[in-house]
């Protein structure tokens, strides 16, 4: 099975380094970053890295780079420890996780989302994938709840 390739058009980064919420971050053949010394531009790219990291070998190899999430979790925000299970998450918590957000078109022209939620357990022992999702034309393909929970899985995966 070839692998198609994937035109990243926007991207979305939360509570990464000098990032607490990039908002949308829109891309075009030629983009140019600007701003002020600590202003998060290298926090982007190495935050899109991180992420290609993750995908292409796995978690704790990716966080490696940094020494643990505890080095690229956005100080200036309040991660607050949730230790009761609930439905939308299945685990204990902290609240404003790492986030990664991305959206373009694929090989065949045909747009995607992607979403990635990054999180650590209260007692800072086990970083985790909260939650992971893909869409394809605007309908979900996969939706994975961490605790390996399958939320949803189209025919298109199967």
């Amino acid at each position: 099975m070839s692998q198609s390739k994937l035109a990243l058009k926007s991207f979305r980064v939360e509570q990464f380094k000098a990032i607490q919420d990039s908002n949308q971050v829109n891309l075009s053949p030629l983009t140019a970053l600007i701003g002020y010394n600590g202003s998060g531009k290298s926090s982007l790219l190495e935050a899109l890295e991180t992420l290609q990291d993750i995908i292409s070998a796995d978690l704790d190899s990716a966080l490696q780079r940094w020494r643990g999430i505890e080095h690229i979790w956005n100080k200036q925000t309040l991660h607050d420890q949730h230790l009761i299970e609930t439905k939308q998450i299945p685990r204990p918590y902290h609240s404003n996780p790492l986030s990664f957000r991305l959206r373009g078109y694929n090989s065949e022209k045909q747009y995607y989302q992607a979403s990635m939620f990054v999180n650590v357990d209260p007692n800072g022992e086990e970083i985790y994938i909260q939650k992971e999702s893909v869409s394809l034309r605007g309908r979900s393909i996969l939706t994975v709840m961490r605790k390996g929970r399958l939320l949803e899985k189209t025919s298109f995966l199967q």
